[in-house]
């Protein structure tokens, strides 16, 4: 069982651009080396944060909480994916792109330009880069080498199951798709293949705090089992819904 009592690993100094600091962070990305990736909002970077420090490193964007749209520069980015060689792609979602990264570079690249876009996620082997389309109320497919896209999930203007995609999973063992609807309140599951979808957590159109509920959810995340974890954001808690459950746990 999880201890509803969490502990701080990063931003123990308080609110600030410090090392030990974080201003606004919202995605996370955790390897499989217990490093943690942090993307800052309010601190316009990216930092990365060994298991056990009480500091951390920036390894995208200003260290100095310095916004910008040069290649060296972030403006509110919201996630990242990380590869198993660091490199990272960023949800730049200030400047409308999504930045690739490479280990221990001092600027990006700009992967691909979109507008309005919210997080991103990549398969196992980091063939597609799924980026979440909050404008045309899509999830597109892009190849990594290459950039070329597709849409794999929803439809554009309008009157397709989702009203706001934010956060997106893709499970490489059972390649399906997972996207949150922040203004539709459900996270929504799609077979490979298949646009429209089917809800899997939450309820359509009503945002709530009972089991059955979610209030503007965001990051998400499947685990080993299948079991779902969703940043609920307005109900300020992370809910999982065991396989197959559409009651959650907070």
């Amino acid at each position: 069982l999880w201890n509803t009592t969490g502990t701080i690993v990063a931003g123990q100094g308080g609110q600030g651009n410090g090392p030990s600091q974080l201003n606004e962070p919202v995605g996370l990305f955790l390897t499989s080396t217990s490093t943690l990736y942090i993307a800052e909002y309010a601190n316009h970077r990216v930092q990365r944060c060994y298991q056990g420090s009480s500091s951390c490193t920036t390894v995208a964007g200003s260290s100095s909480a310095i916004s910008g749209s040069s290649q060296s520069s972030l403006y509110r980015p919201l996630n990242m994916y990380v590869t198993t060689n660091e490199t990272i792609y960023i949800s730049d979602y200030g400047n409308n792109r999504v930045q690739k990264w490479d280990s221990a570079a001092s600027s990006g690249t700009t992967f691909t330009t979109a507008s309005n876009l919210r997080f991103i996620w990549s398969d196992q082997s980091v063939t597609y880069l799924y980026v979440t389309d909050a404008t045309n109320t899509v999830v597109r497919q892009y190849l990594i080498n290459g950039a070329t896209s597709q849409i794999v999930a929803g439809q554009t203007g309008g009157g397709g199951q989702m009203a706001f995609p934010y956060g997106v999973y893709f499970d490489s063992l059972s390649n399906q798709l997972y996207v949150s609807d922040q203004s539709k309140h459900v996270v929504i599951k799609f077979n490979s293949g298949n646009v429209t979808g089917e809800f899997i957590a939450g309820t359509a159109g009503t945002s709530g705090a009972q089991a059955n509920q979610l209030n503007g959810p965001t990051g998400l995340r499947l685990d080993q089992y299948g079991n779902l974890y969703v940043a609920d954001r307005y109900n300020s808690r992370i809910q999982l819904f065991c396989n197959g459950s559409t009651n959650g746990i907070t």
